[in-house]
């Protein structure tokens, strides 16, 4: 998706001249807005595009836009309003005409291709269509799996008693976390024998995956560290406790060793987190595929003062989708789960801290943690990202 900046200040709207132009017939465009606080009261807006005497609205709420199939012009004006007459001046766009904006009529040759190739769109649609009860088969299974998850975790010892609330963990392990539980406090101690490597505070599902994982401390020789972090809950965490190196895979016992802890960890509902936080909000909009180029390629910058992330919509992707908080040098610092592989997750709901060593996010079908690609091409996603400060 090639994106197209428009900046508004003071009711003026300018087009950002090094993103080219837009070549006329083709469908692939979106606009992103950057607004002045002027607009912040309006989340409902309309843009819209004149050209040749014609124009098309196109309501939008947020910042981004779908930019409609633009015809045989050399320039398109853009603007916005709403519906309490705040509006724009026109920013100038200029176009490209298309192949397809020449005359000609087609030959007999070409028109019996074109019959053909309906015929073979008809026939995709009809397959289509039949493999929507394999869709909602899958989804029948995800829902069911939910709900056993939910019971065992009833079942559990740890199951939300009050008592529970607070455990510790002073050799390497995993403990329950208890039901409600949105945060853990991880307080105590950590000394490492290993340098080179790093203990991570880990997150895992009811297989033992690790899903999100947060770094605690070096893995330096005889070296002991003071630990106190404060982490969210996953939503499909089940178990939580340290693990040595850290990367996304399974928990697995054998590899964990070269270290020791004597920490606290104290759970808490904490029904506060989220926009209640009384502090300043800002919403931003992700949708697939992506051609972000501001900061680094394929990362969103995170605005200063923000203390967390949250995070609503639906994504679905191949080998799974991963929302990854990224510092210097594009290196990934933490990942979270937002999908399993193949698996629509049509619920995303989730609220995460964000440090002080976080300066971009991306969405990415890797949750390893090593330097940051984009792969836009093997999932999709429709997020809603607001930042809290």
């Amino acid at each position: 998706m090639k994106t197209i900046h428009i900046n508004v200040f003071d009711k003026v709207a300018t087009s950002r001249q090094r993103d080219g132009m837009i070549v006329c017939g083709n469908g692939n465009y979106q606009v992103q807005f950057t607004f002045d606080n002027e607009w912040d009261a309006h989340d409902q807006k309309t843009a819209r595009f004149i050209w040749n005497g014609q124009y098309i609205d196109v309501p939008f709420t947020g910042e981004v836009c779908q930019v409609p199939v633009i015809s045989n012009t050399l320039s398109v004006s853009v603007g916005v309003y709403t519906e309490d007459l705040s509006t724009t001046t026109p920013a100038i766009i200029e176009c490209k005409k298309s192949i397809l904006c020449m005359g000609g009529e087609a030959s007999a040759e070409e028109r019996e291709r074109q019959a053909d190739r309906a015929e073979a769109a008809a026939d995709r649609a009809e397959a289509a269509a039949d493999s929507m009860g394999d869709i909602e088969d899958r989804i029948s299974e995800l829902e069911r799996l939910v709900e056993q998850l939910l019971n065992d975790t009833d079942d559990d010892d740890n199951g939300g008693s009050e008592e529970n609330k607070t455990l510790t963990i002073d050799y390497p392990s995993l403990v329950n976390i208890p039901m409600g539980a949105t945060s853990v406090s991880v307080s105590g101690t950590c000394t490492g024998y290993m340098s080179g490597g790093v203990v991570n505070f880990v997150f895992v599902d009811g297989n033992n995956n690790i899903i999100y994982h947060k770094e605690l401390c070096s893995g330096a020789d005889n070296e002991t560290f003071i630990i106190g972090e404060k982490i969210d809950v996953p939503l499909e965490a089940t178990k939580c406790g340290t693990y040595y190196m850290g990367a996304d895979n399974v928990y697995n016992e054998s590899d964990n060793y070269g270290y020791e802890c004597n920490l606290t960890l104290d759970f808490d509902d904490d029904t506060d987190n989220g926009n209640d936080s009384g502090g300043n909000t800002t919403k931003i909009k992700i949708e697939n595929p992506q051609d972000i180029d501001y900061g680094n390629a394929g990362l969103y910058n995170i605005p200063d003062g923000t203390t967390k992330i949250k995070v609503s919509g639906r994504c679905i992707g191949l080998f799974g989708v991963w929302l990854a908080l990224v510092g210097d040098y594009d290196q990934v610092l933490y990942t979270y789960k937002l999908s399993e592989p193949d698996v629509e997750n049509t619920n995303v709901d989730l609220t995460l801290d964000v440090y002080s060593d976080v300066l971009y996010y991306g969405v990415t079908s890797t949750g390893a943690t090593n330097q940051y690609f984009s792969s836009g091409e093997t999932y999709t996603c429709d997020l809603t990202i607001e930042f809290i400060g």
